[in-house]
């Protein structure tokens, strides 16, 4: 499937940083609505940030969304996500949803993924 992404959806690989930007727009969207109706959720300032590490030649893309399910990363990992691989090698994503654990998502195209439950986030 990573290489259907590369070959065939995108000529650009620049074009993965918008798709992961719209995925973090799209998390705060639905943290926002949550807030409309479910009283119980913080109401932050939504953010996304982008961080270069360019020591570690790494790009850090960091929202405070709606946050994944584990179901979410079985289920819902798009080509916005798989875009990524257009320009790394490896690919870690950490997420948390309000209801549930914190997951890492840690995979390479070339093997296969894990998913872990995060012991750091107690």
């Amino acid at each position: 499937m990573l290489s259907l992404v590369k070959n065939t959806f995108y000529s650009n690989k620049g074009i993965f940083l918008r798709e992961l930007i719209i995925n973090a727009s799209n998390a705060l969207d639905e943290i926002q609505f949550e807030r409309l109706t479910k009283k119980n959720c913080l109401n932050n300032e939504l953010i996304v940030r982008l961080i270069i590490h360019k020591v570690n030649k790494t790009l850090s893309i960091i929202d405070n969304g709606i946050g994944m399910t584990k179901a979410d990363f079985v289920d819902n990992l798009g080509v916005g996500f798989y875009s990524s691989y257009l320009v790394a090698h490896k690919v870690i994503l950490t997420s948390k949803h309000n209801d549930h654990d914190q997951y890492i998502w840690d995979s390479q195209p070339s093997s296969s993924c894990f998913l872990t439950t995060d012991i750091n986030d107690q």
